[in-house]
């Protein structure tokens, strides 16, 4: 975790270098999790679009749904 505001985009990159550096040389593959809320149609689709830019690609998707003691009615 990175608590500067300024370091965090350095600091992440930085350590995604470091993993991938790492699993190119044991020849393994570099799996990340992304995870986002729901708080919008596209909801976490420009983090996910930007990392696909860089190469990243989709391998799985995990979906919630709350208990139904703990569904809101609408």
């Amino acid at each position: 975790l990175v608590d500067d505001a300024d370091a965090v985009r350095p600091g992440t990159a930085a350590l995604v270098a470091a993993c991938a550096a790492l699993a190119a040389e044991r020849g393994r593959p570099l799996f990340g999790n992304v995870v986002h809320d729901s708080t919008g149609p596209d909801s976490g689709a420009r983090i996910v679009a930007s990392l696909q830019e860089r190469g990243w690609r989709l391998d799985h998707r995990f979906w919630r749904r709350p208990r139904p003691d703990q569904e809101t009615p609408v």
